[in-house]
């Protein structure tokens, strides 16, 4: 069953960072991990409704965030909620 709040596990960060500090360009793993276990609520009608979609995703988009900032590498992005 897929979470509406995105939090990754200790060993899931354990691996992003492991990969960021190795400048790697093989994430697809991680887009494959992050569309088979989360569907957040992204419903945004609302500023609060904005603020809780950001909360639900906001450790995806820090991790994307960082991993752009090392590593030059294109997203192939299946899922409309996290390619947005």
């Amino acid at each position: 069953m897929k979470k509406p709040f995105c939090f990754y596990d200790h060993d899931v960060k354990v691996k992003i960072l492991d990969n960021i500090l190795s400048h790697s360009k093989n994430w697809n793993w991680f887009f494959k991990y992050n569309e088979e276990n989360f569907l957040p609520d992204i419903d945004v009608n609302s500023f609060d409704a904005a603020i809780n979609a950001f909360f639900n995703v906001s450790e995806i988009f820090t991790s994307l965030c960082r991993i752009r900032e090392v590593c030059d590498v294109n997203f192939n992005i299946s899922q409309q909620w996290l390619y947005e």
